[in-house]
């Protein structure tokens, strides 16, 4: 996904500039408060995209569970139409009550 290549190209670039400012500590001492802001961001940057990772999975598991219900629904009320129908014909205005179309 786009979003997840410029968030990684983020952390990248954050990462190369940490780096460089933890080397050049001494010269960019005045660069300290927003050096220890930068690494707070990338941590909880990365914190995000793993929960954010691990909900995908969640609702892609979510997702295929509905659908399998679904289909299971699906065949049980064909199944108790057929039944229903059975009982009182395909042409019955009973039929009505349980929502099934009478044949004309």
């Amino acid at each position: 996904m786009a979003g997840e290549k410029v968030l990684g190209a983020l952390l990248t670039e954050a990462s190369v500039m940490l780096k460089g400012l933890e080397t050049n500590a001494a010269d960019l001492a005045h660069l300290s408060a927003r050096r220890t802001a930068l690494q707070t961001l990338q941590v909880e940057l990365t914190d995000l995209n793993q929960r954010q990772e691990a909900a995908k999975a969640t609702l892609q598991q979510l997702s295929a569970q509905i659908n399998a219900q679904q289909k299971t629904a699906r065949t049980e009320l064909r199944l108790l139409r057929k039944g229903v129908e059975a009982v009182y014909g395909d042409d019955a205005q009973k039929l009505e009550e349980f929502g099934i179309r009478v044949k004309s």
